[in-house]
């Protein structure tokens, strides 16, 4: 399991220097974080900021991604059923500390949480530690699973990092693996060592490395993966990355190497095109058939934009073989408020470095559909949820962990118990729009009626003599 996730970690190291993947499309799930840690704390060399730091902020307030919320779409109820959310918190600086990560049990009929991660900073605000931890329901308590920390130079890139393994049995974390990373004079990310730590001699053993090239304006154009085995250096992968004149890639081919003939094969490779803002427009997805020595598409990926570089819509098909068409898979279509602009929010841990995906304005929904071979139908719902930086600050929050809402989902009535003794609570509620369905004052524990209100997903707000405390809600008729 260990050697599992160093070769994981050693291929986000691969894809963070190479750029992005050919598919852009809207993070909207924690499990794709790695496409943002791993392209800030290993610093890929081609950063896209034209149509990011170029941007003027359309307001002066700094926002914030509190939570992401899923849904999925139930066709025997046609309604939006909730699946899982993810929520952050942020110190008064902006940085993120912590991710708490939700799944809907069906048992218990609300969301349970499964997972967080902590983090901490260096002084200067770059991550020096990421700890993930699972929630062991019949003990109540969380266990540490594994843990990151990483180093810096004075140029602000990555030169070390290592992983933790946490040990129940001594009660610690346990170090793993090291990785150390090495620069040239105008800090490209030249050459990277992979090291295990060997429990018998308590010395690191050399696992792998990489060796990157670059062009003459800094592109990556050759990273070749190396393996440690029988005390000799093992070629294992090889990925070339071609250029248009703008600097957008326009291939990506990659190679691995078979130890029956000790030669590389191809395996697959990644055209894209891009329209004249450099925005990527198509993408399509090849394998190699070593026995037809031949490359046999079998994906392909749309995107649209608006005018600001936002992407609206990104459309994935598959390639039908038999009938030699392109067949239609999957649609995302995204919305964004056009009030704030990428450099407006502070963003989770895990978006840092992501200047490609969000590419002008913030998120806002993406709606997903899947086709059934005669029609679009409805498949997922992501919502991101923002509020002013610095209201979770004020003195006095009344803590979401002394909130009992109930029942959750709601149907005729919903109730808000708070621990302690409160009166003259001011209430509001609202939907995913932002728009104010219900302000009204309410007594402790007492009833409030949802009757008029359509199923789905709500925002709600207690103020309390200058203390507040928001959270959500669902209602389900």
């Amino acid at each position: 399991m260990k050697k599992t996730l160093h070769l994981l970690l050693a291929g986000f190291i691969t894809i963070s220097v190479m750029g992005q993947a050919a598919n852009m499309k809207i993070v909207g799930n924690s499990d794709k974080k790695f496409q943002g840690i791993q392209n800030n704390l290993l610093l890929q060399n081609k950063t896209n900021t034209s149509k990011i730091n170029q941007l003027k902020s359309a307001t002066i307030e700094k926002q914030r991604l509190d939570s992401i919320v899923t849904e999925g779409w139930d066709e025997n109820l046609s309604q939006w059923e909730i699946s899982d959310k993810d929520v952050y918190k942020y110190d008064a600086n902006g940085l993120n500390t912590l991710l708490f990560r939700y799944e809907w049990d069906e048992t218990t009929g609300q969301l349970e949480t499964y997972d967080k991660e902590e983090f901490s900073y260096y002084e200067n605000g770059t991550p020096e530690t990421a700890a993930n931890y699972y929630w062991n329901a019949s003990t109540s308590a969380w266990i540490g699973t594994s843990k990151n920390k990483y180093t810096f130079n004075a140029s602000g890139k990555l030169t070390k990092s290592l992983s933790f393994d946490w040990d129940q049995i001594g009660n610690e974390w346990d170090t793993t693996y090291k990785i150390q990373l090495i620069y040239d004079t105008i800090l490209n990310m030249t050459y990277y060592n992979g090291f295990e730590l060997n429990e018998n001699t308590n010395t690191w053993d050399t696992a792998n490395k990489t060796i990157n090239t670059y062009d003459t304006v800094g592109n990556i154009t050759k990273n070749i993966s190396y393996s440690w085995e029988t005390d000799q250096w093992i070629t294992s992968y090889l990925m070339e990355t071609y250029y248009d004149e703008m600097g957008n890639d326009t291939m990506q081919m990659s190679s691995w190497w078979h130890p029956i003939d000790s030669m590389l094969h191809y395996s697959s490779k990644v055209l894209s095109s891009y329209d004249d803002k450099g925005n990527q427009v198509l993408s399509v997805e090849y394998d190699w058939d070593i026995n037809d020595s031949l490359w046999i598409s079998y994906n392909k990926t749309e995107s649209t934009y608006d005018a600001i570089g936002n992407q609206i819509l990104c459309s994935e098909y598959s390639w039908n073989e038999t009938d030699s068409i392109w067949v239609p898979e999957n649609i995302d279509q995204n919305t964004y408020d056009y009030s704030y602009s990428y450099n407006d929010i502070f963003w989770p841990y895990y978006y840092y470095g992501i200047t490609e995906i969000f590419s002008g304005n913030i998120p806002t929904q993406t709606y997903s559909y899947r086709y059934n071979d005669t029609d679009w139908i409805k498949n997922e719902k992501t919502t991101y949820f923002y509020s002013i930086h610095g209201v979770s600050s004020l003195p006095n929050i009344i803590s979401e962990n002394e909130i009992k809402v109930f029942p959750n989902p709601a149907k005729d009535y919903v109730t808000f118990n708070l621990e302690g003794s409160f009166s003259d609570l001011n209430l509001e509620i609202f939907d995913v729009q932002g728009r104010k369905v219900i302000d009204q004052i309410i007594e402790n524990n007492t009833p409030v009626s949802v009757q008029n209100l359509s199923n789905g997903l709500y925002m709600f707000k207690l103020t309390h003599n200058g203390s507040v405390s928001t959270g959500k809600m669902v209602v389900k008729q």
